[in-house]
């Protein structure tokens, strides 16, 4: 029986040099995407850290006293083209409008959720708050919050910060994000 002639290479590399090439050419491909990947990342945290406005927050009138919502919650934008509203009402009842298929759906917020928001109601006045991606994102997405408080306190970014979660945990529970 003849045994096999060991693979000659110049590095002395057990792997013969067909196997290697086989492997250099993804491998650098992997690396080429996470050095792209992490520059995109990079580019943009440092646009965000020198261009990007802050969020707006601005007070809104009164709302009428037949009507009683407490919050809405419009969101628009992205490669699919959202165009989304979340209603509130004072009494825990919701509703979800697509507006880009004309879809609502109609159900009832969880006690805490609503607890949250009437506790914040009593606190802050009116107001809108808009947030939106800066126009170099293709893909950006904007959100607008209309809130309908009842008491006189402006919001502060931690109370924006907090409807923001208690709003997107609705959405999330109720299965629409």
């Amino acid at each position: 029986m003849q045994t096999p002639k060991p693979f000659s290479s110049t590095l002395n590399s057990p792997v013969p040099p067909t196997q290697s090439k086989k492997f250099a050419v993804p491998l650098l491909l992997i690396l080429l995407s996470v050095s792209l990947t992490f520059n995109v990342i990079l580019t943009y945290q440092t646009y965000l850290a020198n261009n990007q406005s802050p969020p707006q927050t601005q007070q809104v009138p009164t709302p009428s006293p037949t009507t009683n919502t407490l919050v809405q919650l419009k969101m628009g934008g992205g490669i699919a083209g959202v165009d989304d509203q979340l209603t509130i009402n004072i009494d825990g009842t919701a509703s979800f409008i697509e507006n880009n298929t004309g879809s609502q759906e109609d159900f009832k917020i969880g006690p805490d959720s609503l607890a949250q928001l009437v506790n914040l109601a009593n606190k802050l006045g009116n107001f809108t708050h808009y947030e939106s991606d800066p126009p170099e994102i293709v893909d950006g997405m904007s959100t607008e919050i209309e809130f309908y408080g009842q008491g006189s306190q402006q919001p502060s970014p931690e109370q924006i910060s907090l409807l923001r979660t208690v709003l997107n945990s609705i959405l999330r529970e109720n299965g629409f994000y």
